[in-house]
């Protein structure tokens, strides 16, 4: 473990950040990190979480939004707006969907290759749904 955190640590701000983005969600990690954001009711998003993808991830995997919500046990609406760029989640939101999404943390973040995904939405009105661009109106 110490040579984890030997490593450069790339997209990531320190070591625990990219430990806890990396951590599977089926791990004891994983769960403590989630049962404290459930605690602490961390639901802001600060400004490396904003620029989660959430939409792209359940593209790849072929999820659509009531199946989620089901899963999460939040009104289909709440996720549809998720989807859509309309509401930002915090740790706690993002650390439940990637557990029912059974995805690391860091899948919103980096796509396969490791490169940033592009969600525009961080800085503009807009969000970039190759190949084509769409207005979201108002954050």
């Amino acid at each position: 473990m110490s040579d984890f955190f030997d490593r450069p640590v790339g997209y990531w701000p320190d070591a625990f950040t990219r430990a806890v983005a990396e951590a599977s969600p089926r791990s004891q990690f994983f769960k403590l990190t989630l049962a404290t954001a459930i605690e602490q009711r961390n639901d802001v998003p600060d400004d490396l979480l904003v620029a989660a993808d959430v939409a792209s991830v359940m593209d790849e995997l072929e999820i659509s939004v009531i199946p989620l919500a089901g899963d999460l046990d939040v009104p289909p609406a709440f996720m549809h707006a998720v989807y859509r760029g309309w509401r930002r989640l915090g740790l706690r939101g993002l650390l439940r969907v990637a557990e029912a999404l059974d995805v690391p943390l860091a899948a919103f973040f980096l796509d396969d290759d490791g490169k940033p995904r592009l969600d525009v939405r961080r800085y503009q009105k807009y969000r970039l749904v190759a190949p084509e661009v769409t207005s979201l109106g108002e954050i």
